[in-house]
């Protein structure tokens, strides 16, 4: 059989306008009191040389434009710039139509769910990938699927000085996430979900750096994401999608235990609940519902603030060309 490959292009350009969500004073003026555009643009190569064998590799360069935040990942909530950087670079063997057993390994995309706990985050610009290994097995065929992985966490951009030049990311072995995913279809449409999930985080790092950036000077440095911590999620998932005429429902809970640094102990819970009715396709499909979210934490001398955004669907180009 000969080799089949798939060149893509993406480029996304997305305007923001944000006034006083950063220190809430419209008396005083903070550098994320702007506008600005953010630009992405991906290129990449999926070559297929048999059924179940395949290469996929891609290429990122994201930009900020116009804005007064240090061009800087995470400082002031910045995008930032990262300069042309390798987002995937991964093998996979076996053929998730035809055989039982998936694996995939390298630089990849992980997402599960609706991405609450694991996925790209895609609404950020640099977006995240995983170097890690996954194996995917269709325990009942059609029926039951049991994901499990193992990656050292990142990379999300290697821009973390004002100033860094091109040079490709790299994931840090003190950063380790582990985790199965067991996915089972009730029936046609809804869908059982159950995870048991692991994060051992050695320290606080990477951390970001705009050192002479004219903002304060405890705003010119930020961590991409949590501090060190070994902490344990488990959590279920139930979802029955829209239908015209019904209700549709979706529900997630999780428990999370461990210990953060400096070292405390951890404990915290999620549950999250939304239910909706599809109206009728002659009125143009409305759907009216509601959304419940609840979080239920304890710990003991640390505090943190969890913050949601809804994204406006930003716009995008994509190209593609077959290679046969």
């Amino acid at each position: 059989m000969a080799g089949h490959g798939v060149f893509e292009f993406i480029e996304r350009l997305r305007f923001e306008d944000r006034q006083e969500n950063f220190d809430f004073n419209s008396a005083a003026h903070s550098p994320t009191d702007d506008s600005w555009f953010v630009q992405r643009f991906r290129a990449g190569l999926t070559w297929k040389s048999s059924a179940d064998f395949s290469l996929q590799v891609q290429l990122q360069d994201v930009r900020e434009w116009g804005s007064e935040r240090p061009k800087v990942p995470f400082i002031l909530g910045a995008e930032g710039n990262d300069a042309l950087d390798l987002r995937i670079a991964s093998v996979t063997w076996g053929d998730p139509k035809k055989t039982p057993v998936v694996f995939t390994l390298g630089r990849q995309v992980l997402s599960f769910g609706e991405e609450r706990l694991v996925g790209p985050g895609d609404w950020n610009n640099f977006a995240r990938t995983f170097d890690a290994g996954k194996l995917t097995w269709s325990i009942v065929p059609g029926k039951t699927t049991a994901t499990l992985y193992r990656q050292q966490r990142g990379p999300t951009s290697r821009a973390r000085n004002l100033g860094d030049g091109w040079k490709f990311d790299h994931s840090s072995s003190n950063d380790i996430f582990s985790g199965v995913y067991v996915t089972t279809k009730l029936d046609q449409a809804s869908v059982l979900d159950g995870y048991l999930l692991w994060r051992d985080k050695k320290d606080n790092n990477p951390i970001y750096n705009a050192p002479t950036t004219a903002i304060p000077a405890p705003a010119r440095t930020a961590a991409a994401y949590d501090i060190g911590q070994d902490v344990f999620t488990l959590g279920t998932r139930f979802l029955a999608p829209p239908k015209e005429g019904e209700f549709d429902s979706e529900f997630e809970g999780a428990w999370q235990w461990g210990h953060c640094q400096p070292p405390d102990h951890h404990r915290g819970g999620l549950v999250c609940w939304q239910y909706s009715h599809v109206g009728s396709a002659s009125v143009g499909h409305p759907q009216l519902g509601r959304l419940y979210a609840q979080r239920l934490a304890r710990q003991i001398a640390l505090r943190r603030r969890i913050q949601r955004r809804v994204p406006a669907t930003p716009t995008a180009l994509t190209t593609r060309t077959d290679l046969s």
